[in-house]
């Protein structure tokens, strides 16, 4: 398999947009909707995310479209 190949590069940058929406999701599911917004923490619970990317990953969880059925309170 030549790993170079465009159809292998773009098989390997789908999983990984899959996995990584996947981690989205779970952490969303785990650290963000089960709280109201003045409780979700403000550093990250994941080791491979700084603050700052959880800060920001909140602030677009934060948007109503996105809030969606979430149970937080705005």
């Amino acid at each position: 398999m030549d790993a170079s190949a465009a159809p292998v590069r773009m098989a390997c940058a789908d999983m990984m947009k899959s996995a990584i929406r996947q981690q989205r999701h779970r952490l969303k599911k785990k650290y963000f909707n089960p709280y109201p917004l003045h409780l979700v923490t403000k550093t990250s619970p994941a080791k491979s995310m700084t603050n700052e990317q959880w800060i920001h990953l909140v602030q677009h969880w934060k948007n109503p479209k996105k809030m969606g059925s979430s149970p937080n309170i705005l």
